[in-house]
């Protein structure tokens, strides 16, 4: 099965010195021509600078549910 992933609004970008956080919500489909995505999501993704390099130090990436509502500040509506 091919699923289509559209990434939502421009990710939330959090730098602090060497240390960056960044929060990027998607939406899926299960066909390029469906409307009603059948799931969305948030990624979480920090990074270190170390030697003039970005290193990812973490990954995290949750599914939307009942339970765990995406925030609204990082929707398109």
């Amino acid at each position: 099965m091919t699923v289509y992933k559209i990434p939502l609004p421009k990710p939330d970008i959090n730098c602090r010195y060497a240390i960056k956080d960044i929060f990027s919500t998607y939406e899926a489909y299960r066909e390029s021509s469906d409307e009603i995505p059948f799931m969305r999501g948030i990624n979480s993704i920090q990074l270190m600078k170390t030697n003039e390099k970005w290193l990812i130090i973490n990954i995290y990436w949750m599914q939307e549910s009942d339970i765990y509502e995406i925030p609204k500040k990082y929707l398109n509506n």
